[in-house]
């Protein structure tokens, strides 16, 4: 998860982006669009950071927790699912939607480049007994 200091993104990574819209209750707090910020490398997929736009430090630090190091392929839905389990309240719904999103646009990106055929023939195997 990302702090106030500037790091550099790595060169065999990409910054995949999604977004959505907030509830109309919640819309006055800092802008009425949610966006969430995915660094993933290009090779294997892994989540190496990201970065949720707002006010929400809970949200970030357990998107983090969920996320990072994990396969956006392979991990993505058992982590969204922990995510809709263990965060409550009304911007979930729009966080769960933009990291969805953040996947699709990952998903493009892989079949815009050419990658998505490689990856899928050349995809490790899930990891066992890791979880």
């Amino acid at each position: 998860m990302r702090d106030a200091r500037p790091e550099k993104v790595g060169p065999d990574s990409i910054i995949v982006v999604g977004h959505a819209r907030l509830p109309q209750s919640l819309s006055p707090i800092d802008s009425s669009v949610i966006l969430v910020e995915l660094e993933v490398q290009r090779e294997d997929g892994l989540i190496i950071d990201l970065y949720v736009s707002g006010s929400l430090p809970g949200a970030a630090r357990l998107l983090a927790s969920l996320l990072v190091g994990q396969n956006i392929d392979r991990d993505f839905g058992g982590a969204l699912h922990d995510f809709q389990r263990r965060y409550v309240g009304p911007p979930q719904k729009a966080i769960a939607t933009a990291l969805s999103s953040a996947q699709e646009s990952y998903q493009r990106y892989l079949r815009q480049s050419g990658l998505g055929t490689y990856f899928s023939r050349h995809a490790r195997p899930p990891d066992e007994g890791l979880r």
